[in-house]
């Protein structure tokens, strides 16, 4: 199961990132937008490495969400009704208590890494 839904995860990824890319350039070179961007925007650095970039970190990371959202509810309502079967109520409700309480810990704390990231994503740009 977990082979098939590798599978598919690539399949769309490939596909996505094909049409994203294809796309992209398209709009890229129509025009004189390749020649503003590169000559014209001194503000603007390798605009062409930025969206091929862009375009395979987005086409990833969709085709990975696209499956937990597809298999995730499944699984949850499957452990939660196997809590409440060996806790009664008092366990789901703790469970998804912890997650909250995680989420919100989670947010506070990762807060000041996303312009570290930022950074890092502009710094590999210039590179």
């Amino acid at each position: 199961l977990k082979s098939i839904d590798q599978y598919i995860c690539n399949q769309m990824y490939v596909s996505w990132r094909r049409t994203l890319t294809e796309s992209l350039h398209t709009s890229y070179f129509q025009g004189r937008v390749y020649y503003t961007l590169n000559v014209l925007r001194e503000d603007i650095d390798n605009p062409d490495q930025r969206i091929s970039q862009d375009a395979e970190r987005l086409c990833k990371q969709m085709s990975t969400m696209a499956s937990r959202l597809i298999i995730s509810p499944f699984t949850l309502a499957y452990y939660t009704y196997q809590c409440f079967q060996s806790t009664g109520w008092i366990g789901p409700v703790s469970i998804f208590g912890y997650f909250v309480i995680g989420t919100i810990a989670n947010k506070i704390l990762m807060g000041p890494i996303v312009s570290t990231l930022f950074e890092q994503e502009k710094l590999e740009g210039d590179f």
